[in-house]
């Protein structure tokens, strides 16, 4: 009898990938949990052979119903939705309290790296990730979910260069990338398409992954100016260059409620202090990336790209 593996947010960016991969493995099956079954995406899920339900993970009766019988499960939660980082922390507290409930054998909670952590306390109010990080927190009290539970670390995703933050924009003669964080400052990322990759390969793996282990999806480490430049070759652009936002500018660029949330974001990056990325620990945690291959460089996943149909 197949095991099951519960998948949050089925129909979005790391929830599809995870899904996807899962039933595309066919070891496990699959329970696709979204808000809105009719979506064309979660019927395509329902035509691959998921199990797919309505979840609400704000509605404890909701949750219930989808964790009962499952042997694992991919909890992720969607900052981005409602910019509320208190929110995040309650869902997030909730979906784990539940898969204690249930006895969730294998429990991936997807999260980010603590800023105030690794900071080292100087920067305290990145919201998009800050509650994130509290869950884990959280989860540490939780003795028998902690034992059942591997931590996926997700960076950047390479996909923000089609989204309204990072997409480069003509300026004059050149396509600038601006962002409040100094040139030097290194980000880790990944193409978040392939995130179903590392979370199958740690499903696999099992023991060895759970009691706690922080598994790092991770498929470089970049500069903001290393990031344009590449992509500027890769879409044939004559010229393109980064440019550092102050605090004021930000805002003015992203109004008031999204300027503070990318300048606490960017702020995380460029004041680490303590960071798993600089002591090689994603190299080892690729060993869980499942499939033939590795994880795609930026330069790989922008050679996918049709940067002239999006107008470059």
């Amino acid at each position: 009898m197949q095991k099951i593996i519960l998948v949050f947010g089925a129909t979005g960016i790391q929830g599809g990938s995870v899904a996807r991969q899962l039933l595309k493995d066919g070891e496990f099956k699959v329970r696709a949990a979204t808000r809105d079954p009719s979506k064309e995406s979660a019927k395509a899920l329902d035509a691959l052979g998921a199990e797919v339900v309505a979840v609400d993970i704000t509605v404890q009766r909701d949750l219930d119903k989808a964790f009962d019988g499952v042997y694992g499960a991919f909890a992720v939660t969607n900052f981005w939705e409602h910019l509320d980082m208190n929110r995040e922390e309650e869902d997030g507290k909730r979906m784990a309290d539940t898969a204690a409930k249930y006895g969730v054998q294998h429990y991936l909670w997807s999260t980010v790296l603590n800023p105030r952590e690794t900071t080292n306390g100087k920067v305290t109010g990145a919201a998009a990730n800050q509650g994130k990080a509290n869950v884990d927190t959280y989860i540490r009290t939780i003795p028998s979910l902690l034992k059942a539970t591997t931590f996926i670390s997700t960076g950047a995703y390479y996909t923000n260069f089609l989204g309204d933050i990072m997409k480069p924009r003509k300026e004059g003669g050149a396509y600038i990338l601006k962002l409040p964080v100094s040139p030097e400052t290194k980000v880790y990322s990944f193409n978040p398409d392939e995130l179903g990759n590392w979370v199958l390969g740690i499903f696999k793996a099992g023991e060895e992954t759970r009691n706690g282990r922080t598994i790092y999806a991770y498929g470089g480490y970049y500069t903001f100016p290393e990031w344009i430049n590449l992509w500027s070759q890769i879409a044939n652009v004559d010229k393109a260059e980064f440019v550092q936002l102050n605090y004021e500018d930000c805002v003015q660029s992203y109004g008031q409620v999204i300027g503070d949330i990318l300048y606490a974001s960017m702020q995380q990056f460029e004041k680490a202090e303590v960071s798993p990325y600089k002591e090689g620990e994603p190299l080892s945690s690729n060993n869980y990336f499942y499939g033939a291959g590795k994880p795609q460089a930026f330069e790989e996943w922008a050679q996918t790209i049709d940067w002239k149909k999006l107008g470059y």
